[in-house]
């Protein structure tokens, strides 16, 4: 049956682990070799109270991940990627608050600074231990690079102040810090690895990853897998699963089918034509979740007719929300009516959003000298995406618009999307737990290009309202800043916010393990299977 599910799930159990047993003392066995193409080759052992657990575990993504080096990649395939393999200075709690990592304390002798003493005697996979020079080395790598600069802003110092401890200094206040040094982007990486590797003009890959994290790196094979294993002197206990291999399963149907054959653990997100099959599967549960995951379309603004406001509002009216998500989701999701996910800090409630109404689109259409239409090409990466353009090429045509669909695979097409040829995309954006990073990264007009602002959008009101809810250390009044540039970007439109899914993840029934916090995020170093 469609329909629309409440947004507010159980907080009890977001908060905590997919179980449906008690966890005991587990006595792991080194991880085996798994073969990814045939079936699982199982490692088992047992509990003190005799149960069997299987710590070799397999996840389906239908997306490769773009690449090894946090910095580069702003993605969230390879985010996941980079959690399990790096670890960072901060990060969030269950609950969207801030938490120290790496970081054993800090301080604010001013607005402008940040002291930072870290944990002693943490490693990398190699054996080295991490310094406050890794540390250092690895933020002004970031901050040079273009990509992941945004994490950046008004950063005019980061130094070493003894083996344990570094100094960031801004040139300003500039509240979202701590939040950016919680981003993938600015994972802490090996400098000797790093260095090693670039020498001589070559770049950081495959074969030098080398982090602080729980799992590490083990084997690849593009648009196939990614396997990692356990690093057994991670700094915080090693994990109980000895290795998780994400395969690479483009279609959701194939996902399902492999799912019910034992060849694969987990997927993050069912086809939602697949979830009742599965709950049905006694061998098998869900788990559903909100995302913090904001499916949209993005115009280039620096092309006609998208550089026009009154053109993106219209298409704004044309476009059935409503219909998608009952189409493509079986009702698994909402509608949007902002930029910000409903789970995210700084959401705006109150904005009205705009109503499927093609009388009004024709109206903004004529106003803007646009009253034949028009055609323009949209880029997707996946057929789900692709589905999602062909019910908006049925909206549109109602006011004379054609949409031509240009699908593309996905790292092609972020890089495709980073100069100016392109005139619209659809894809998704995540963020819930850190507003600036969504803002600046998207919205800031120093951040066109390869940065995130694909839209190359340009709005100084924007600019300054982001600039000053950075300089804002007061939660409140930084959060009404948020509001109000919801507002005007809503009203500008270089984005057309469509959906916000509900995950119905599917899993073997004894998985657990996989850590779900209510602000969307999902870690799964810790996964193993009750059999």
């Amino acid at each position: 049956m469609k329909r629309f599910l409440a947004l507010a799930l159980s907080a009890a159990m977001l908060m905590t682990l997919f179980t449906g047993c008690a966890q005991s003392e587990i006595i792991v066995t080194e991880a085996t070799t798994v073969n990814p193409e045939n079936e699982l080759d199982k490692t088992t052992v047992s509990t003190e109270s005799g149960q069997n657990i299987r710590t070799d575990v397999i996840i389906a993504d239908g997306f490769d991940i773009v690449g090894f080096d946090p910095p580069d990649c702003n993605d969230g395939y390879s985010g996941t990627m980079f959690t399990m393999i790096y670890d960072r200075l901060m990060e969030f709690d269950e609950d969207g608050e801030i938490q120290p990592m790496l970081v054993e304390s800090y301080e604010m002798p001013s607005k402008t600074e940040y002291i930072f003493k870290l944990h002693e005697g943490v490693k990398f996979h190699n054996g080295d231990e991490m310094t406050a020079e890794d540390v250092v080395f690895s933020l002004n790598r970031a901050n040079a690079n273009p990509k992941s600069q945004a994490n950046f802003q008004n950063v005019i110092g980061i130094e070493q102040i003894d083996k344990y401890s570094f100094r960031i200094e801004t040139s300003v206040p500039f509240a979202p810090m701590l939040l950016n040094l919680a981003h993938t982007q600015t994972s802490i990486l090996n400098k000797k690895v790093v260095e090693a590797a670039e020498a001589n003009g070559g770049s950081y890959d495959e074969e030098d990853i080398c982090g602080t994290g729980p799992m590490m790196h083990s084997e690849y094979r593009p648009n196939n897998y990614y396997k990692v294993v356990r690093f057994d002197d991670y700094w915080r206990g090693a994990s109980r699963m000895t290795s998780l291999t994400r395969r690479i399963i483009p279609e959701a149907s194939s996902q399902t089918i492999a799912l019910e054959a034992g060849e694969i653990d987990y997927i993050a997100s069912l086809n939602s034509i697949d979830i009742d099959r599965v709950k049905a599967n006694e061998n098998l549960k869900t788990v559903e979740m909100v995302s913090n995951n904001i499916a949209y379309m993005g115009f280039n603004t620096t092309k006609a007719p998208f550089d026009n406001a009154k053109v993106r509002r219209a298409l704004q009216y044309a476009s059935n929300k409503e219909a998608i998500v009952e189409v493509l989701y079986e009702g698994y999701g909402i509608p949007c009516t902002s930029v910000f996910p409903t789970v995210g800090v700084g959401f705006n409630d109150e904005m009205d959003g705009y109503t499927y109404d093609i009388e009004k689109a024709r109206a903004l259409l004529t106003e803007a000298g646009y009253a034949d239409g028009f055609e323009f090409e949209v880029t997707v990466s996946s057929d789900i995406r692709s589905r999602a353009a062909q019910l908006l090429q049925q909206d549109y045509g109602q006011i004379g618009v054609t949409i031509n669909i240009n699908l593309m695979e996905f790292g092609a097409m972020l890089d495709y999307l980073s100069g100016k040829s392109h005139e619209a995309w659809i894809m998704s954006w995540g963020g819930a737990t850190n507003p600036d990073n969504t803002l600046t990264n998207n919205f800031h007009t120093d951040s066109g290009g390869p940065t995130g602002n694909r839209m190359w959008y340009s709005n100084p009101e924007v600019d300054r309202m982001i600039e000053e809810a950075q300089e804002e250390f007061d939660v409140e009044t930084r959060n009404n800043i948020y509001k109000r540039i919801q507002e005007v970007i809503m009203e500008d439109s270089p984005w057309i916010p469509l959906l916000q899914q509900t995950y119905v993840a599917g899993m073997h029934k004894g998985l657990d393990g996989v850590i779900m916090h209510k602000h969307g995020s999902r870690y799964y170093h810790d996964m193993v299977v009750y059999e």
